[in-house]
């Protein structure tokens, strides 16, 4: 359905002040905003929207800004879920192996690729960054990965515990 931007400085009656569908069609399923800069990445697809949220009421298209998470070969991969960490879009892999693939989006009207890690042994699920290292959700186990050179991404270690470790 797209994206509905909600006015909530009265937490008790939000306002919907917007709503943005995408044409050819985005299965919106995860919305990242870091400074003026909106990341919509698509529901277990391979596309993704950046948009400029400067007026946070009215956001609009980037030109140039739709672009698709692929490997090191170009490649078009499903992610299970992105994310946003200062000038990277981040990617969880979905299925033929896990990993992370790493968009850099310094300049949101060229996103280009930057890096990857496959994991041919997993089945990716959400990924979250933080000062270096990017933490993935593989279904059967989580792994850790070195991102200080997000073009020269290295696995340190996996976990394992009973149950689902798409999180």
């Amino acid at each position: 359905n797209g994206i509905y931007v909600m006015n909530v400085e009265d937490p008790h009656e939000p306002e919907l002040v917007h709503t943005m569908t995408f044409s050819p069609e985005l299965r919106a399923g995860g919305v990242f905003v870091l400074g003026t800069l909106m990341l919509v990445t698509s529901a277990e697809g391979t596309e993704s929207v950046l948009l400029d949220v400067s007026t946070p009421d009215s956001p609009q298209l980037i030109a140039g800004g739709r672009f698709e998470s692929v490997d090191a070969k170009g490649e078009s991969w499903e992610a299970y879920h992105g994310n946003i960490a200062g000038d990277m879009a981040l990617y969880a892999r979905k299925e033929g192996g896990s990993g992370v693939m790493v968009v850099d989006i310094s300049d949101p009207s060229q996103p280009t690729y930057m890096g990857d890690y496959h994991n041919p042994s997993g089945n990716g699920g959400y990924v979250f960054y933080d000062e270096g290292y990017a933490f993935v959700g593989e279904s059967d186990f989580a792994s850790v990965y070195d991102m200080r050179d997000p073009t020269n991404i290295t696995m340190l270690g996996q976990g394992y515990l009973a149950g689902d470790l798409d999180t």
